[in-house]
């Protein structure tokens, strides 16, 4: 029984140590209630109608950066596709390589290595398009997270205007809360915005970089295609 009662007590303590952590946490982010901000003029209302108004504008460009994202996966058909034409290309200049072989036409035999290597060609354009795909939709992401970062931010802001509103009202109520942990809330979603903000800064520029090795090996491509004659 004594083994009994010393395992309960140990679940217990160990279930307090759980949820103590939670509860306090919960305590220590005591945020405005309604009634007490029903307590303000309409003229008090100014800061926390601006903040509200920056809520409302960084769920716009949550909304914004969600359809890039999605847009972003067309980038990837469209890579597919050209990676598919690239292998057809491949394949249609190998055949007509081997022909020429056959049949011993030097003439056709150069003729049909120029396509080959132009396909070859064709195909790193298409690899360096996949890459640029990929790289979009992880830049595309990023602007995302900074955009969801920045709601967090305006959340949080909105709890600090209404204590604020609260406080320089005078408003006795203001005295039961603590600015303090609202106050720590807003440096964290800020210095998260701010994270987001520099890897989507930096996920941009290596998408940039990649479209353009993209676009120099297309121009590449299509110039030799071009060059190569259609007799």
């Amino acid at each position: 029984m004594r083994i009994v009662a010393i395992a309960a007590a140990l679940a217990a303590t160990t279930l307090a140590c759980r949820t103590a952590p939670k509860n306090r946490a919960a305590r220590e982010i005591q945020t405005v209630a309604d009634a007490d901000l029903g307590r303000l003029a309409p003229e008090q209302m100014g800061p926390i109608q601006a903040s509200r108004a920056a809520l409302d504008e960084a769920r716009d460009a949550v909304a914004r950066a969600q359809h890039r994202l999605r847009d972003s996966r067309h980038e990837e058909e469209w890579a597919n596709a050209d990676k598919a034409a690239a292998e057809g290309d491949r394949l249609h200049a190998a055949a007509e390589l081997s022909s020429a072989k056959d049949a011993g036409d030097q003439r056709m035999m150069g003729l049909a290595s120029e396509h080959a290597a132009t396909a070859a060609l064709r195909a790193q354009a298409a690899d360096a398009r996949i890459e640029y795909a990929r790289k979009l939709f992880q830049a595309r992401d990023a602007e995302l997270k900074t955009a969801e970062a920045r709601v967090r931010r305006a959340e949080w802001e909105i709890e600090r205007a209404k204590l604020m509103a609260l406080r320089e009202a005078k408003v006795p109520a203001a005295s039961k809360y603590d600015a303090a942990p609202i106050e720590r809330r807003v440096a964290e979603a800020v210095k998260a915005e701010d994270g987001a903000r520099a890897r989507a800064k930096d996920l941009a520029t290596t998408s940039r970089t990649a479209y353009d090795q993209w676009r120099s090996l297309t121009d590449r491509y299509e110039a030799r295609a071009r060059s190569i004659p259609t007799g």
